[in-house]
């Protein structure tokens, strides 16, 4: 599916889920499929950021 700036506008309410690659926009009914992100990628985010990520490793 195509994204079109009309998709999304200032004030709706969305959800955007990386791990399916799917983003809702829950005021116009939309479902936009996207790249899910890659899982090492994921995890970066899900420790804070990359320099949170090599604190905890180090």
């Amino acid at each position: 599916m195509h994204w079109s700036k009309r998709d999304i506008s200032v004030g709706d309410h969305i959800n955007l889920n990386l791990k399916l690659g799917v983003l809702e926009n829950y005021t116009k009914k939309l479902q936009l499929k996207f790249k899910k992100l890659p899982m090492f990628l994921l995890n970066i985010l899900e420790q804070g950021g990359i320099l949170n990520k090599l604190k905890k490793n180090l």
